[in-house]
């Protein structure tokens, strides 16, 4: 997903592209965020998009770097958030070598490392976890693999209520999602029509110490079947899909 891509979808940001703050059914993001608030800490919004996190982090920390790949989704956070003075702008594309830049206390990277190239994924993991001052946080929401498993499963059941055996059931499954079995070897599943990056949690406890972080905590944010499905069955409720939400802290264990 390249410069072009953002800049082309930045006038619909907010319909075409995936919210997980909005969608989050149980407050999980925005409840670590208040926790860790402080007028006295420094936030970094990393793929910041349009901006619609903005206000809040304003509200709760002293200042606010929002980082994007995008010009035309920034200039659109800018003008929707002209009124928030403790917030800076910076247009930087995080998989390639940046400047070195001032740490923050807090690092917000919501569903931004979800790229299916491994080296660009590296080198925005090297880049995003050396903007944490040593104190600090970093909070990374990321695919789950796990919950696209469970979402196969349950297009499965869905299916054979029509279908005249489960093999048929299973391959239509298979075929709406783009699941393939380099979907499970590599985590690279279609979202949106667009190759995605999904984890395991072991990959992300994992990825958490080769960064020499520490975990805090590896938690569910959960979203309603209407995220994956259009019209899911009233009977398709929990387990809901989710995100793999991560806390983790500098320092080795």
């Amino acid at each position: 997903m390249k410069l072009e891509y953002w800049n082309k979808l930045a006038a619909t940001f907010e319909t075409d592209v995936f919210q997980p703050v909005a969608n989050d059914m149980n407050g999980t993001i925005l409840t670590a965020l208040s926790k860790l608030a402080s007028k006295n800490r420094s936030v970094a919004d990393i793929g910041c998009g349009t901006g619609s996190l903005l206000p809040t982090l304003a509200r709760q920390f002293q200042s606010v770097l929002a980082i994007d790949l995008s010009e035309g989704c920034l200039k659109i956070a800018e003008k929707r958030n002209k009124h928030l003075r403790n917030v800076k702008l910076l247009q930087l594309d995080l998989c390639r070598k940046i400047p070195e830049l001032e740490q923050v206390d807090v690092g917000v990277c919501l569903n931004v490392a979800i790229m299916p190239d491994y080296s660009r994924r590296r080198r925005l993991f090297e880049n995003v976890s050396g903007l944490i001052a040593a104190n600090g946080r970093l909070l990374l929401l990321i695919p789950s693999l796990e919950s696209v498993l469970l979402t196969v499963h349950r297009l499965v059941q869905w299916n054979l209520e029509e279908c005249s055996s489960y093999r048929q059931a299973a391959a239509e499954a298979s075929y709406e999602l783009g699941f393939t079995a380099a979907s499970i070897r590599d985590g690279i599943v279609k979202k949106g029509g667009t190759n995605t990056k999904h984890y395991l949690k072991e990959e992300l406890e994992i990825l958490t110490r080769e960064l020499g972080f520490q975990l805090c905590s590896i938690s569910k944010v959960e979203y309603s079947w209407a995220t994956e499905f259009s019209h899911p069955p009233d009977s398709m409720g929990a387990p809901y899909p989710w995100d793999w939400f991560v806390v983790m802290k500098p320092g080795a264990n």
